[in-house]
């Protein structure tokens, strides 16, 4: 009968048609999920139409997707782009390592001395994060090793000051400047020895860190490695010759008051034979 014929029919394009549809709402969905999609063979990349061009190149050196990076720099997206803290690209990748996004970059011709609104530059934030692939590449594309932020910390202050002695290395390496200080009197040397990380201190000493550096209270590096018990690196710092081992802070005290201080026994005896 004509009738049940195209109730068949209906049976049949039913099921075929709701399978369409559940798969039109899943490429639906699977669109609103990611805003972004790179095929290397053709300049196929979805961007997200609301958000601005800048802020999603931000946005995309954070999350390190150097392939969005690259399509929004060619669709006229402003390498140096800052926010509201003046922050570029450039520095979010620094901050987060992100080396690819880092390259993409800089061959647009980032700006490696953009500074934020600390002064902050990229190289800091890649060295005190310890993310030694961003400080080599940064270097390599000239960026300056002896920039000061608004605190007067260099890129090397902020690599000593966080414990990452293979960022260290390299920016010795590459004749990081020892003799600078912060806006709290602290240098390098003083710095490595109030954070306890004596093994940089060490090797900024085999680098020619000045042994007789003094924090802003007038502590010297002998005094402060005294106070904190370091045997090693007091032996290390006589070792080097020219320590005036009876110098005194602000609060008229040496070297052998303060380990006496903090009952640093050991340390009292080497002092001693020092006077």
């Amino acid at each position: 009968m004509p009738g049940s014929k195209n109730k068949n029919k209906w049976r049949m394009i039913l099921p075929l048609g709701g399978m369409i549809c559940a798969i039109f709402l899943l490429l639906y969905l699977l669109n609103k999920e990611y805003t972004a999609k790179f095929s290397a063979d053709n300049d196929s990349l979805k961007v997200n139409l609301v958000v601005p061009v800048n802020e999603q190149l931000l946005n995309a050196a954070g999350k390190g997707d150097y392939l969005l990076v690259r399509y929004l720099l060619n669709k006229k997206a402003d390498r140096n782009f800052r926010d509201k803290t003046g922050r570029s690209a450039l520095h979010t990748a620094a901050e987060r390592g992100h080396v690819e996004c880092l390259k993409v970059l800089l061959k647009a011709g980032a700006d490696t001395e953009s500074a934020d609104k600390l002064n902050t530059l990229p190289l800091m934030l890649a060295a005190g994060n310890g993310h030694v692939q961003a400080v080599e590449l940064l270097l390599q594309y000239k960026a300056d090793i002896a920039g000061g932020s608004q605190n007067g910390k260099t890129a090397l202050h902020y690599a000593v000051l966080s414990g990452h002695h293979s960022t260290v290395l390299l920016l010795l390496k590459h004749h990081a400047p020892l003799w600078a200080g912060s806006n709290d009197g602290n240098g390098v040397l003083v710095g490595a020895l109030h954070k306890k990380h004596y093994q940089i201190a060490e090797s900024l000493l085999n680098a020619g860190a000045n042994p007789n550096e003094c924090d802003r209270n007038g502590n010297s590096a002998l005094m402060i490695a005294a106070a904190n018990g370091s045997e090693n690196t007091v032996k290390r710092l006589l070792e080097i010759g020219g320590i005036n081992v009876n110098h005194t802070n602000k609060n008229n005290e040496t070297a052998l008051d303060l380990a006496r201080k903090n009952a640093r026994s050991a340390i009292v005896k080497i002092l001693e034979k020092h006077q």
